[in-house]
């Protein structure tokens, strides 16, 4: 039974009044939060013998972070073809499938998850292949996701079976919660976006798909469907309020009453969106028309970092700029996209994303000692625009300490990237092939923004 006691702590609860407690305490019995309140009424609790004691002085803790938008496994492939354009297609998809294999999956997931525990992140929304393979890692590594078998057209048949694995094994699990992956409107067929979603409905669980981020998937969509992508899914009947779309970066303000319609949600991804040089999501406008948002990473060839205290100062400066607006975007409500918002785009708000008695106790020690966190006289503008990965102390998942003094101690780092650059010399090979055959077959002086 875990019985930790965390004292003399900065509290961010991120509650619904948004309550801080700038001295204050926090108890966690098994995996709950059964206490949490101000220093001084720590001792009125008693009964506090036999606690594993973490002194917080001068600590920010929070809720842990919640990453709306991954592709984990694909840590593997960082840092090649970053410049190209159309790199998905040209360049992406052919080298995972010429080399993806369950190891790689497996090594890569591990490691991916180790830089997001050591970050601060506690949950994240992964669409993978291989799913039993990834929920297994998760499971050992003590880290908690919302995983999926990603589900498209070209390899139908397997995935879909994949998927139908997954929710029937892994269905109430402590850590691991299913959800359903269709990967986007331009490579799944209609009649397969609809048996996907009836799969999710039936299971009741979140059903994910990239949404309004490419531009020719508008195109393909007008010229095969007569319509966009968020019009076409509203009349398949698949928009409703399990239903989170990754990106809506070139979503329309109808496209976006659409969403608020049904009550769907959304992940704004703005490091790889302007990585790749697509456009700035009108995330100001979803929350007028309160759209739940949540903030992710996207995945980790596509913006090169799991690091979320990046995407947090970066989502705010871009919400500032499209709308020239300096006010906008407030450094609490980023926060908020960070914790709880992202725990109601994913349909977890009850469970997690706030440090309230009762909740599952996913928490975050963030350390102020270092150069770049003093002085602090805004808690919030510190995090969003000062703190970094490297600012976390300890990580707590379901009432477990997993990362202490910037450590992982759920696994061993340095055979998590021993097993992960295991890879390196086949991938590297693969990769220089490819290069080869796109500059033979394009003209990459093209610009082509995706």
């Amino acid at each position: 039974m875990a019985k930790i006691l965390l004292s003399n702590a900065t509290i961010l609860t991120m509650d619904d009044k948004g309550t801080i407690y700038d001295k204050g305490y926090l108890v966690i019995e098994d995996e709950q939060i059964s206490e949490i309140g101000p220093q001084e009424s720590l001792e009125a609790l008693g009964g506090l013998e036999g606690y594993e004691v973490l002194d917080c002085t001068d600590k920010i803790v929070m809720p842990g972070m919640i990453n709306c938008h991954s592709h984990m496994s694909m840590i593997v492939y960082r840092s090649l073809a970053d410049d190209m354009p159309d790199r998905l297609n040209r360049f992406m998809i052919p080298l995972e499938d010429r080399t993806r294999t369950i190891e790689m999956v497996e090594d890569g997931t591990y490691y991916a998850a180790a830089e997001m525990l050591m970050g601060g992140i506690t949950t994240v929304v992964d669409q993978g292949g291989e799913v039993e393979v990834q929920a297994k890692v998760f499971e050992d590594i003590k880290m908690r996701g919302v995983l999926s078998e990603t589900i498209s057209s070209r390899n139908f048949a397997e995935t879909f079976q994949k998927s139908k694995d997954f929710l029937a094994n892994w269905s109430n699990h402590a850590l691991v919660t299913p959800s359903i992956t269709c990967h986007a409107p331009y490579s799944v067929e209609n009649e397969h976006i609809v048996a996907s979603h009836r799969l999710a409905r039936e299971y009741d669980v979140l059903m994910q798909m990239h949404l309004a981020e490419m531009v020719y998937e508008f195109s393909e969509s007008k010229k095969h469907y007569g319509v966009g992508p968020v019009q076409r899914l509203d009349s398949l009947g698949v928009l409703d309020e399990k239903f989170l779309g990754a990106h809506l970066c070139l979503a329309s303000k109808p496209d976006l009453e659409i969403v608020a319609k049904r009550q769907a949600k959304v992940s704004y991804n703005p490091g790889a969106n302007s990585k790749a040089a697509k456009d700035i999501a009108p995330v100001v406008d979803m929350h007028l028309l309160d759209i739940p948002v949540g903030l992710g990473t996207d995945g980790p060839m596509s913006s090169n970092s799991l690091n979320l205290f990046g995407i947090l100062g970066l989502a705010a400066r871009l919400q500032k700029l499209r709308y020239m607006d300096r006010s906008a975007f407030p450094c609490e409500l980023v926060v908020r996209m960070a914790t709880i918002e992202g725990a109601k785009a994913i349909g977890l708000e009850n469970k997690i994303g706030s440090l309230e008695r009762g909740k599952l106790a996913d928490v975050i020690i963030i350390e102020t000692e270092s150069v770049n966190m003093m002085p602090i006289y805004d808690y919030y503008a510190t995090i969003v625009y000062s703190a970094n990965a490297s600012n976390v102390e300890t990580t707590i998942v379901n009432g477990e300490i997993v990362v202490l003094n910037k450590h992982l101690i759920s696994k061993n780092l340095q055979d998590l990237r021993k097993n992960m650059l295991l890879h390196h010399k086949t991938i590297s090979k693969v990769a220089e092939q490819l290069y080869v055959e796109i500059e033979e077959k394009y003209d990459l002086s093209q610009k082509l923004n995706y």
